[in-house]
């Protein structure tokens, strides 16, 4: 029946319809790559996020383990060998400090209780007194919490992040400070 409908109107029934198919169709795309753009985008906006959120991450383990390592070593400094301890002996500490800095590729200072450099990755360093932490070290030193500053200095005009922490004897005294840096500056 609809056959003979279609006969009778004619070609230009035949042309209404095929245009209604071809609009519906034009449509019917359209959808379909509004569709995908808007998943791609959603998909893009979503490897940004998580990549973002691995950078904040990896930053968060970095500052941690850095505060880790930094503790470690200066509970060796302090406590190693228990008979006399690595800071008081100024000769053992110095040589302690280069291997290890030059092992790990970090900066690392050891201070006493009035910020002179016991021994430094830097040996030129060493007798000086310690005047780039703004107060972090003074302040670790009194409180025993460990901190995070920048230090700028002719040794590092552009800037490194440092971690300084207390030394303490075996006893639990702070007898100074330890500061390492974040990251593995002497590394080529």
């Amino acid at each position: 029946m609809l056959h003979k409908i279609i006969k009778k109107a004619g070609p230009e029934l035949h042309i209404f319809m095929n245009s209604v198919v071809l609009l519906f169709c034009v449509i019917l795309i359209a959808m379909v790559g509004y569709l995908v753009f808007k998943h791609l985008a959603l998909k893009s906006a979503m490897y940004r996020f998580v990549a973002q959120g691995e950078i904040a991450s990896k930053l968060r383990y970095v500052g941690a383990a850095s505060t880790e390592d930094a503790q470690l070593v200066a509970t060796t400094v302090g406590t190693v060998p228990s008979d006399k301890p690595l800071y008081t002996d100024k000769m053992e500490l110095e040589k302690y400090i280069a291997t290890l800095a030059k092992q790990s590729g970090r900066d690392i200072v050891v201070l006493d209780t009035h910020e002179m450099i016991l021994a430094d990755s830097i040996p030129a360093n060493i007798g000086k007194t310690y005047t780039y932490a703004n107060g972090a070290d003074l302040q670790t030193m009194k409180d025993g919490q460990s901190r995070d500053f920048k230090e700028r200095s002719t040794d590092y005009p552009d800037e490194i992040e440092q971690v300084v922490v207390p030394v303490k004897s075996s006893t639990g005294t702070i007898v100074g400070a330890l500061i390492m840096s974040t990251s593995h500056v002497f590394d080529n």
